[in-house]
């Protein structure tokens, strides 16, 4: 995982200086890949879990019920996992950088281990650790572990994901979308979770700025809500990216209009 966030740099740096390190990926390859990603309307209203800014995430409000919270990749902020612990829904954390989580109390299990493709004494599989805390087909993921999302999705069986009535995942390093060979492994992890799921919100996290290519501008780093699909139906898509709850991650920053540079995305999804 270390050696793919490697890769990325050193293409990012040689690209800068104008080298061209691998072909570009075929525009219409490319858009098919990114509906995908086009949100779709359901029988819920969203609401905004966590606190401002950074931490908080669009959500459909189809809550009740949830047996538990699994939130691999810890930060020094807790507000979304607190919203659960405050109803005393348990949250199981996992991240072998830290020492221990934000936030404490008996509702909160940590596992110094980061999210990745082995069990080992550094790290567990998805299905391990879930699997350990909870029988649970009721369960929430949110998911931010720094651009190892990819192989994980991989790793875990697509019947698995089907545990987790809601997915929130925070998606790095896209810009790899522009080359074929990280469009397909994007494009494979994007059709594993719609198998079961359908997106209903995406917020871009203007922490890293996008990149641009002849045809679509993606952002480096953006924020995916799902929705299993047996829990609602589909009404369309929806008209516009943006939501009156988004609030930029960097307050100081400026901001990333999906409307913009996605225009060309609402109302071809298939």
């Amino acid at each position: 995982m270390l050696n793919r966030k490697l890769r990325f740099l050193i293409k990012e740096i040689l690209s800068h200086f104008g080298f061209t390190v691998e072909r570009q990926s075929n525009s219409n390859d490319l858009l098919q890949s990114l509906q995908y990603l086009v949100p779709k309307k359901t029988d819920f209203e969203l609401l905004r879990i966590g606190g401002s800014n950074d931490g908080g995430y669009l959500l459909p409000d189809d809550l009740h019920g949830l047996d538990a919270c699994f939130s691999p990749g810890v930060g020094d902020n807790a507000s979304f996992e607190s919203y659960f612990v405050d109803r005393e829904i348990p949250c199981y954390l996992a991240d072998n950088s830290v020492d221990e989580p934000p936030i404490t109390s008996e509702f909160v299990h940590f596992t110094k281990k980061h999210l990745g493709t082995e069990s080992s004494a550094s790290s567990v599989r998805m299905c391990d650790w879930v699997l350990q805390n909870s029988n649970s087909d009721e369960l929430i993921l949110q998911m931010d572990i720094e651009g190892s999302e990819f192989d994980v999705i991989l790793d875990t069986d697509s019947d698995f994901f089907s545990k987790f009535r809601i997915i929130v995942i925070e998606f790095h390093f896209l810009e790899q979308m522009l080359n074929p060979s990280g469009l397909k492994m994007v494009t494979a992890c994007l059709k594993k979770l719609d198998l079961n799921h359908f997106v209903v919100h995406l917020n871009p996290n203007n922490c890293c700025g996008v990149v641009r290519s002849p045809e679509i501008s993606i952002p480096r780093v953006l924020e995916v809500t799902y929705l299993r699909r047996n829990r609602s139906k589909i009404h369309g898509d929806v008209v516009t990216f943006s939501h009156p709850m988004d609030e930029r991650n960097l307050p100081n920053v400026a901001p990333i209009s999906l409307d913009q540079i996605w225009s060309s995305l609402l109302g071809k999804s298939s």
